[in-house]
C-alpha cells in the first residue's frame, strides 16, 4: 500500500475541520442557549453524523484510492455537510413559532 501524498493528507484535514465545525457550532449553540434544550435528539444525531464522517475521512487519509473515487467521496461529504448544516440551523428554538 502506497503512502498518501501530502496534498491528500491536507485535504482530509481540511474536510475534518469543516465537518467538525458544523457539528461543533451546533453543540455550542445547544450548550449555551437554553431555548434549544428540547433539541437533545438532534444533538445525538449530530454526534453520530460526526463519528460517521470521521470514519470516512479516516479511510480517505489511510487508503490510496483512485482519483475519481476520492473526489466523488469528498464531493459527497461536502454536499452532505452543507445540507446537514442547513437542516440543523433551520430548527427553531423550543416554543418558537
Amino acid at each position: 500500500m502506497a503512502v498518501p501524498s501530502r496534498r491528500h493528507s491536507i485535504e482530509c484535514v481540511m474536510l475534518t475541520l469543516l465537518a467538525t465545525s458544523v457539528v461543533g457550532i451546533w453543540f455550542w449553540l445547544f450548550a449555551t442557549n437554553p431555548a434549544f434544550q428540547c433539541q437533545l435528539g438532534f444533538v445525538y444525531l449530530a454526534g453520530i453524523w460526526l463519528l460517521a464522517q470521521w470514519a470516512v475521512l479516516g479511510y480517505l487519509a489511510i487508503l490510496t484510492l483512485p482519483l475519481v473515487f476520492r473526489e466523488s467521496v469528498k464531493l459527497s461529504l461536502l454536499i452532505s455537510n452543507i445540507w446537514f448544516g442547513l437542516f440543523l440551523f433551520s430548527l427553531s428554538a423550543c416554543g418558537a413559532q
